[in-house]
Parts: C-alpha cells; structure tokens; sequence
C-alpha cells in the first residue's frame, strides 16, 4: 500500500514537473532530504524515484513557456 501511495505521489509530480519544473524541484527535494520510498517493501524501495523526477525537471526546463533569467527577482 506504501508502495502504490509513494509511486502515484511521484508519477502526479513528475507529470506536473513537465508543465512547471519548479514543482519537480521540490519533488526532487523532498525524494532526496526524506527518502519515503526506504520505507516501503516492494518495488519502491528499489526504484531511482528521485532520478525519475529529476530527468523530468530537466525535461520541463526544457520544455517550458515561462522563459525567464535565472536572475529574476533578485536583489540588487
């Protein structure tokens, strides 16, 4: 049950990643720092999540319309 509730949570954020990378980010953050997929007991505990959404935010910067700098809103 772990297992399902971890792998749907990364497939929902992985495909709004592709539309806003900055939702990958956190994703990928969070799969990182709290690593939820080490305590489940089947295909999760195995499964590259945190690389699954960080190839995806790769994909979305790429893909993305909102084309700002980097630098946008930082201050002087």
């Amino acid at each position: 049950m772990r297992d399902f509730l971890i792998i749907s949570i990364v497939i929902a954020g992985s495909l709004a990643a592709l539309r806003r990378p900055w939702i990958g980010v956190l994703l990928w953050v969070w799969l990182s720092l709290m690593n939820p997929h080490r305590y489940s007991f089947g295909l999760a505990y195995d499964a590259p999540l945190a690389a699954v959404a960080a190839a995806c935010t790769v994909m979305g910067l790429f893909t993305t319309r909102e084309r700002r700098s980097p630098m946008y809103g930082a201050p002087a």
